[in-house]
């Protein structure tokens, strides 16, 4: 007997040395329990803000998994790993599954979806888009459901228009949620997230830490540079969502992404997210990608170091097409037609006519923007015509350039723009070798009210040339 005692002794021995988590819990609210967990593993534990219960339970085991498996068991709550020794705790099908049975669906003549994907992931505990369509779901049947449908209505019906509007949404997140985005954030100016760590921490798991509170934009935004309207909006906000922010508008990213602000008030805490929404842009029928006007005209004057000639050119663009002429009022003139094949990709014409020899240049080109940095590529197809019944032998070459473009805004209110365009391309004659050739450009442009002034210089098929630019 005495050696069975033993052996049960040691067995309960070695049990206890090597746990380094044992906690006792009776009628401990959840929460607590979480805390007690978070502190004896040093590992990081977040709550969605709802959760409520309480738990009688021995814990002794040497892993924080094994632990949060044995604490909530039998709760309607679970627990996902989100990075090491990070785990968020909540019941992640619940808004889903309680709305489920009222839902609305709406469908989308003009709003092009994928341009307000950055909200969508926002309102994703209330709003699924269906697979293979344009088409949303809306769960719910509240204010909150009714108040996402008026916001897809309205972005449906205007999209095209060209003006700006201001998205606004309000997330409850527990304390831990709101401690650990300051940590990630470190000083945080007017509660503002700015730091590229908290942002995508808040980002990738933005529908496992939040709960969606409430919905709204305003059209006035395209007057929010203006104090009065400013202070205006900001009065709406506090109507909203009851707290007095500090949002400096003329602060806010650029078209199309999120701003997210911390608020807390009375031990309460929430994620604030305003976007900018450019109507324009959001309709299927949007196509341009270097400019959101719908009409614009630009003045130019180009200065060739290689020749030593200046050269004049006037370009109007409307609703995506481009046509230019340019002339050194001597024996040069050429024009320029462009227009979209299909979204982001553009095909043209250029016409040269120097000293009674015809240049005709078909242009292919394509743009495409990355989180980082930007593409552009232009293929040119070369034709020189000196005897109309000679048109079809006429092809010289083509050519291909590919340029990486980096965007620097300077200012509060992003009045400067820095753009660099290196790049390389290929010239394959007709007769004779192909060449590889370098590319490099630096432009500069400053926006005024009504018109915005460049200046470039660029190296170009080994033609150096400056450019001075005014656009309307």
């Amino acid at each position: 007997m005495k050696k069975y005692t033993l052996t049960l002794f040691f067995i309960l021995y070695i049990t206890f040395c090597f746990s380094n988590i044992y906690l006792e819990f009776y009628e401990t609210p959840l929460k607590d329990a979480l805390k007690e967990i978070e502190e004896k593993s040093d590992s990081v534990i977040l709550t969605v803000p709802s959760i409520k219960g309480v738990k009688s339970k021995i814990i002794n085991t040497v892993d924080v998994k094994n632990a949060l498996d044995i604490l909530l068991y039998g709760t309607p709550y679970d627990y996902k790993i989100v990075d090491d020794d990070v785990y968020i705790i909540g019941n992640f099908d619940y808004f889903r599954k309680s709305f489920a049975a009222n839902s609305t669906q709406i469908m989308f003549e003009n709003l092009d979806l994928s341009k307000v994907s950055h909200v969508l992931s926002l309102l994703n505990q209330r709003v699924s888009q269906i697979p293979n369509t344009t088409n949303i779901v809306v769960f719910g049947n509240d204010s909150l459901s009714y108040s996402i449908e008026n916001f897809f209505r309205y972005l449906d019906e205007n999209a095209g228009e060209n003006k700006d509007i201001l998205y606004l949404s309000l997330h409850e997140i527990s304390q831990d949620v709101f401690d650990y985005l300051l940590l990630l954030e470190g000083v945080s100016e007017n509660n503002l997230l700015d730091n590229k760590d908290s942002i995508g921490f808040l980002e990738n798991y933005f529908s496992y830490l939040t709960e969606l509170k409430k919905v709204d934009y305003f059209e006035t935004f395209q007057h929010a540079q203006k104090k009065s309207e400013n202070s205006v909006i900001k009065e709406n906000i506090l109507d909203l969502v009851g707290i007095e922010t500090q949002v400096e508008f003329t602060n806010l990213v650029s078209s199309n992404q999120n701003n997210y602000f911390l608020l807390e008030k009375d031990e309460e805490y929430y994620i604030l997210v305003l976007s900018i929404i450019n109507l324009y842009n959001i309709s299927k029928n949007y196509k341009t990608t270097d400019s959101e006007d719908l009409f614009f005209i630009k003045m130019n004057i180009n200065y060739n170091f290689n020749t030593g000639n200046y050269l004049p050119t006037s370009i109007v663009t409307f609703y995506g097409n481009e046509l230019g002429v340019s002339s050194d009022f001597k024996n040069y003139i050429s024009f320029l037609f462009r227009t979209n094949l299909f979204e982001k990709f553009r095909i043209g014409v250029s016409l040269e006519n120097e000293e009674e020899v015809l240049n005709v240049k078909l242009l292919l080109d394509d743009y495409e923007k990355f989180d980082r940095f930007d593409l552009y590529g232009v293929l040119q197809i070369n034709n020189q015509i000196n005897n109309l019944d000679n048109i079809l032998n006429s092809i010289r070459g083509l050519d291909y350039d590919l340029f990486l473009i980096n965007d620097f805004k300077i200012g509060e209110k992003e009045k400067l723009q820095i753009l660099t365009f290196p790049g390389i391309g290929v010239e394959i004659p007709k007769d004779g070798k192909s060449a590889l050739h370098f590319n490099f450009a630096v432009m500069g442009g400053l926006q005024l009210e009504r018109m915005k002034i460049s200046l470039s210089y660029s190296f170009y098929h080994e033609i150096h040339s400056i450019n001075l630019s005014f656009n309307f």
